[in-house]
């Protein structure tokens, strides 16, 4: 009996990945699907051995006792009439009815044995196939990922555009996915929908995201630098006043424990108040007489 190369129908090494194989069964089946192709042989008679090959690739004890026979295959002499078919058959990505669709070797090692008389080639099984998981990326604020929000999303799938509507949790961390269930692929042969993922990336411009720490921008006068003050500050739940040390310079980071982002476990980072000095864009008569005189009583460059 000869072992049929299951590798070769996929399309794939023998040493890929149980992702690899999926993915390439995936886009074979679609390809050669029945519901594709109106009642075409060629086309049916290649699903039918790209269903087998994973029915045994995708499977990790089959595609162990596979690999074996194909290292140890059969002798000329082997007698399939003395072989007690294997049993066991798991519920795979590809389902058939009763009337056995796989080939004499399948159905001797991997299946249950073809029943007397029945067709293996029968156009009356039921083929279904779940509809392909899909992935894509969304963007959120610190706001939205901390207290949850309510979103829209616009999406091309399968050559036509849909706007789905979901929630955020709150606590949602950056590289989290959402799943929206029956939102990817369409099945085929009335097999289910496959499911949407939402990968999500927190991208804020007052903030920046490291684990849980946040870091904003803290803009200071430059008398509130040099003397030290309390100033407001915004955080993501609400203003609070940070106190300043005098001296502080530009780049200089401030810590504010526990006012950091959130996970889902209500688990919270810290939030840092980077200073940045700035100048005032205009001067009363006032200021400008008082700067004037540090600048005397300082000397040139402040007296550094």
């Amino acid at each position: 009996m000869r072992t049929p190369d299951y590798y070769k129908t996929l399309g794939v090494q023998d040493t890929a990945s149980d992702e690899e194989i999926k993915k390439a069964f995936r886009k074979l089946a679609k390809k050669y699907h029945p519901d594709t192709h109106g009642g075409d042989k060629a086309s049916e008679e290649r699903f039918k051995l790209i269903s087998e090959a994973y029915e045994v690739l995708g499977d990790k004890k089959r595609r162990q006792e596979y690999d074996e026979l194909r290292r140890n295959p059969p002798p000329p002499s082997f007698d399939p009439s003395g072989f007690g078919a294997r049993t066991h058959r798991s519920a795979r990505t590809v389902t058939f009815d009763e009337g056995g669709d796989f080939s004499d070797f399948f159905e001797m090692f991997f299946g249950r044995g073809r029943g007397a008389g029945a067709d293996p080639f029968s156009h009356n099984r039921a083929v279904s196939m779940p509809g392909q998981d899909v992935e894509a990326e969304i963007a959120i604020t610190v706001a939205e990922g901390f207290e949850g929000a309510k979103k829209a999303v616009s999406l091309e799938l399968d050559g036509g555009r849909r706007t789905l509507n979901f929630s955020i949790p709150p606590g949602t961390t950056d590289g989290a996915r959402i799943k929206l269930r029956g939102q990817g692929g369409p099945g085929m042969g009335g097999g289910p929908a496959g499911d949407l993922y939402l990968k999500v990336r927190v991208s804020d411009t007052r903030y920046t995201l490291d684990g849980l720490d946040l870091t904003e921008e803290l803009r200071l006068m430059p008398w509130d630098a040099a003397l030290g003050a309390q100033v407001p500050f915004e955080t993501p739940d609400g203003q609070i006043m940070v106190r300043v040390p005098g001296g502080v310079q530009t780049g200089q980071r401030i810590r504010i424990a526990g006012r950091g982002y959130k996970n889902k476990k209500g688990e919270r980072g810290d939030l840092y108040a980077r200073v940045a000095l700035m100048n005032p864009s205009s001067l009363t008569a006032e200021q400008r007489r008082l700067y004037e005189q540090l600048q005397k009583i300082a000397g040139p460059h402040g007296g550094n």
